[in-house]
């Protein structure tokens, strides 16, 4: 099922779509309360909003799939999707796990 010369651009981003939200809820099961110590003390309103990240990335990123036009992949887009997809999980690690100390 997988030819190189033939890699769609569709595929592609939703490895990285599932690649994002693979990080994401491995950070979730990572940060139930009651989980030894990772990277900080663990919480329900981490786990939670790991949860509610991954599905509305999972969401958003179905629904943009469904819309996209089927084109074919260069190998510079695999390094970008799957880059553009670590970077987004990052992003929202350093968010909730720095954003539990801010208040209003």
């Amino acid at each position: 099922m997988f030819f190189p010369h033939v890699f769609s651009q569709k595929r592609l981003w939703m490895g990285a779509l599932f690649l994002s939200v693979g990080v994401l809820e491995i950070f979730h099961a990572l940060s139930y309360k009651g989980m030894p110590f990772f990277l900080s003390e663990c919480s329900a309103y981490k786990a939670t909003w790991f949860y509610l990240i991954s599905r509305l990335t999972l969401a958003i990123g179905l629904l943009l799939f469904v819309f996209a036009k089927e084109k074919q992949a260069l190998p510079f887009h695999r390094w970008l999707a799957y880059c553009l997809s670590l970077a987004y999980s990052l992003i929202w690690v350093l968010i909730i796990f720095e954003g539990e100390g801010m208040s209003l």
